[in-house]
């Protein structure tokens, strides 16, 4: 059963990214009559911030935008308390930010293992970890991974052990707090039309739309695919559904 009109009213969710799958997952719960917190990475992504601030709004949301870079790990308590007094509270996170930087085996700089786990995996945690202490009795913990925590994509190594970590985090957190009755959920998105999976269509010469058109739903993926999955993960209609990752990929791990 998915998610209704209005059946996030008045639920307050906080949302890292406001790009790409980030912007679907904020614009989805906007339309489920949930307030939306986003965060942009840095004085140069605030305009993107900004705008999808104004977009919420025409949805009826009330919405703001926070600079955090989730690397900054001693700065996410500050974050969430200043989400929970624009707001009045917290009942939803969703750790959405990620990088992916190509890592071929034998050829791995230091800096760019440390720079993907410090945003897919530190980053995820320890906004969490400060997150937890004001959510909400039954509150929402979701996490976005990727189908490449399961299946290989070369030269991706280290981004897939990243989004494993994360669905590793989600089965451990969803027995943590389980006496609260918040659930943690992972979403596993395939292809989907973003600037990054742009970058991967062009680095491959259009071979990773082709890829994605093997699949079993024959396209790639757009933002409101994985949208509108995250919201229900949000709503209390998912509230038998806890610790599992719920694969918003056309059927790729099929393949």
């Amino acid at each position: 059963m998915l998610a209704t009109a209005q059946s996030l009213s008045g639920k307050v969710a906080l949302v890292t990214g406001s790009r790409g799958i980030g912007k679907g997952i904020a614009i989805a719960l906007a339309e489920n009559g949930a307030n939306v917190a986003v965060t942009y990475s840095s004085s140069k992504s605030k305009a993107v911030g900004d705008a999808l601030v104004e977009e919420l709004k025409k949805l009826g949301a009330k919405a703001a935008a926070f600079e955090h870079d989730v690397r900054a790990f001693d700065k996410a308590p500050a974050l969430v308390e200043e989400v929970v007094k624009t707001f009045g509270g917290l009942d939803i996170l969703v750790n959405n930010a990620g990088v992916s930087v190509p890592t071929p085996v034998g050829a791995t700089k230091i800096d760019d293992y440390d720079y993907i786990f410090d945003v897919n995996v530190k980053g995820v945690y320890f906004l969490t970890e400060a997150a937890v202490k004001h959510i909400q009795d039954y509150g929402r913990i979701i996490s976005i991974t990727s189908i490449l925590a399961r299946m290989v994509l070369p030269n991706n190594s280290i981004y897939s052990a990243s989004k494993a970590a994360v669905e590793a985090f989600t089965r451990s957190w969803a027995v943590e707090l389980a006496s609260r009755h918040i659930t943690a959920n992972s979403v596993n998105p395939g292809p989907i039309d973003t600037d990054m999976f742009n970058g991967f269509e062009q680095a491959s010469g259009g071979e990773a739309s082709a890829w994605a058109k093997t699949f079993p739903g024959g396209r790639v993926g757009q933002l409101a695919d994985v949208g509108d999955v995250v919201a229900f993960l949000a709503s209390e209609k998912s509230r038998w559904i806890t610790g599992t990752v719920v694969g918003a990929n056309g059927g790729a791990l099929m393949v």
